[in-house]
């Protein structure tokens, strides 16, 4: 899904956004971070856009559907617009992460902000603006071997960069549909879990092909699982099928049509109806 072949990393900012509730503070940076080493760019693309592979899409919206007034919205189109505002900017995103930042089981750490350049995302080439958090330090240890035969050993905590906690990216595009949008969300199912996608960002998925598709394999699934076994004799080696015919359909035809696709999945009148 994308190529960062000829990516650039225009812009970085990082700050520390601690937990409003338990007293934490939020530290912001006042100057951006130059990154010209190589190798350093090559662990940052890796850390950053390797992860994020899933064909889901999201737009902005808000309580109202007015995506207008969503704060990152804003945010996100002054970015594109005027990059030199870039490390202010930064600050507010940060600033507004940790209001939201409100269930006392949110754990603190390191916001990354960064402007992309030249961001291939299905063959179209954008700049991007992302947002990550980190929430997970790992103990690491190292070994210092000198020129002579003493050898040191030490640990410190770090940034796993296999391990990406939340990200998110906005592409600078469909501005006029809240602008298209990937996420990551690696936390647990509890209450705290829903700041990222639901407080902070305030998304919803984009109405796509791809997205209608899979709306439709679901409630496809939910009806022969749940709704079929109340209406009819089935047993669990029909409902496999009737799951896996659904699944076929979408493989082997480019266009949906729904008579058809109940004439090949359920292929009972009965049922059909």
């Amino acid at each position: 899904m994308l190529d960062y072949t000829n990516t650039d990393i225009r812009k970085l900012a990082v700050h520390h956004i601690g937990n409003k509730t338990n007293g934490e503070n939020l530290r912001l940076s006042k100057e951006e971070i130059k990154v010209s080493d190589v190798k350093l760019k090559d662990l940052l693309f890796r850390y950053f856009l390797n992860p994020i592979s899933s064909p889901d899409f999201y737009n902005f919206t808000f309580t109202n559907q007015d995506f207008q007034l969503n704060p990152l919205y804003i945010y996100a189109k002054a970015v594109f617009e005027q990059g030199k505002n870039f490390q202010k900017l930064s600050q507010d995103i940060a600033k507004h992460l940790y209001e939201v930042s409100s269930h006392p089981q949110i754990k603190d750490g390191d916001l990354f902000v960064v402007l992309f350049t030249n961001l291939a995302v299905n063959g179209h080439v954008v700049n991007a603006l992302g947002i990550f958090k980190s929430e997970n330090r790992q103990s690491f240890l190292q070994v210092n071997s000198p020129m002579g035969e003493e050898f040191s050993l030490h640990y410190d905590e770090g940034i796993n960069i296999d391990k990406l906690d939340k990200a998110c990216l906005i592409y600078q595009t469909e501005e006029d549909k809240g602008f298209k949008i990937s996420i990551i969300d690696k936390s647990n199912k509890g209450p705290e879990a829903q700041y990222w996608r639901d407080n902070f960002l305030m998304i919803r998925p984009c109405k796509d092909e791809y997205h209608q598709t899979k709306e439709f394999l679901s409630m496809a699934k939910t009806y022969v699982t749940a709704g079929l076994p109340e209406d009819f004799e089935i047993n669990k080696t029909e409902q496999i099928d009737m799951l896996n015919r659904s699944m076929e359909y979408f493989k082997t035809h480019e266009s949906f049509n729904k008579g058809e696709f109940e004439r090949e999945v359920f292929q009972d009148a009965g049922v059909i109806k």
